[in-house]
This record gives structure tokens, C-alpha cells and sequence, in this order.
């Protein structure tokens, strides 16, 4: 099964996200390098089926 990485800014959209995907998946708190700086954003590992209409989230294949 091929799988895609979705990143979200807040732990509550990682969640919503989930939940209503029907994935049983804890989102997992990643450091990432945007523009010279560091932040956390939270990922889920998602079949590449899963549908990303109204997530706020940024893909990565």
C-alpha cells in the first residue's frame, strides 16, 4: 500500500483530521526547518487514497 505524509500546524487539526478519515492514528509531534527557522508540526502517515478536501494540511507524497 503506497502512503503519503499530511502535516498539520495544531494537533487539534491532526486529530479532526483523523477521526474523521476513520484512521486510528495518533498524530506525531516532528520538527521542521521553514524559511532558516525551526517549528513543530504534527504528521499523519495516510494511505494515498485518503481524501485531503477541507484539511488544513500540507502533503508531502
Amino acid at each position: 500500500m503506497k502512503t503519503r505524509t499530511l502535516w498539520f500546524r495544531s494537533w487539534n487539526d491532526a486529530v479532526s483530521y483523523a477521526a474523521n478519515a476513520g484512521l486510528k492514528q495518533r498524530p506525531e509531534k516532528r520538527a521542521v526547518w521553514v524559511d532558516l527557522a525551526s517549528r513543530e508540526e504534527w504528521s499523519l502517515i495516510v494511505p494515498t487514497e485518503c481524501p485531503t478536501d477541507g484539511a488544513e494540511a500540507r502533503v508531502i507524497a
